[in-house]
């Protein structure tokens, strides 16, 4: 089951990270963060970390999740 949800999980990585990519040059573009802020990318590599942690989270929870439906329907 958890190999249905990596590919999921690497999708989710690649657009989180390219939407706070686009997210901090508008930002910047509009005066609102200071230029050193896009050319440092470190605040973008650490919201990808921080989305793979939690979709990574999210998928352990998702199939343990399938595991209790599974069960339940064993049950009844």
């Amino acid at each position: 089951m958890s190999l249905i949800f990596l590919p999921l999980a690497l999708l989710g990585i690649l657009i989180t990270g390219r939407l706070w990519e686009a997210s901090i040059v508008m930002l910047i573009a509009r005066g609102w963060l200071p230029d050193w802020l896009g050319k440092s990318m470190l605040a973008t590599q650490l919201h990808v970390l921080l989305s793979f942690l939690f979709l990574l989270a999210s998928s352990l929870i998702g199939e343990n999740l399938l595991v209790l439906i599974e069960a339940v329907q064993l049950h009844f």
